[in-house]
């Protein structure tokens, strides 16, 4: 298992939060970057799933490997079975596990916000309403609030 240390508390940052383009190709440099980004659009990931904060998948290369992903204390944690994975190096299957997964939670993002615009005003209130039922629900309302027109 390694790590990628960066200075956030993972506890509470899910992976969305870590896991991007840039923070992947800073991680393992230009030409390990490539080749996982060519597994990925050559849909060399299979079965990618995401269960209680960890992505896993497969991932067909010289053999198929299974990769794991996963936010902790210490930053991205993650494993993989291919020999670079097994010195606790962040490999090109992960790369393009971590990928697959960026895409995956863009696209269901733009599918919601999509969804969203359709919406009339009253039925944004009525969502934002229900939303704000309880107490949790009304710290992320005035925290979505504010961050589009500000304090």
């Amino acid at each position: 298992m390694a790590f990628y240390h960066r200075a956030v508390d993972a506890s509470v940052t899910p992976l969305a939060n870590i896991l991007h383009r840039g923070t992947l190709a800073l991680l393992v440099g230009e030409k390990i970057f490539a080749r996982g980004e060519t597994y990925f659009r050559d849909g060399r990931v299979q079965k990618l799933t995401r269960a209680k904060g960890v992505l896993t998948a497969t991932v067909r290369g010289t053999s198929t490997y299974e990769v794991r992903i996963w936010a902790s204390r210490e930053g991205v944690a993650y494993k993989c079975q291919c020999p670079f994975g097994a010195e606790g190096l962040f490999c090109k299957h992960a790369v393009a596990v971590a990928l697959a997964w960026v895409n995956a939670e863009g696209n269901r993002d733009n599918a919601f916000q999509a969804q969203l615009r359709k919406l009339g005003h009253a039925e944004l209130y009525a969502v934002v309403d229900a939303v704000a039922k309880t107490e949790a629900g009304k710290k992320l309302v005035i925290e979505a609030l504010t961050s589009i027109i500000g304090s």
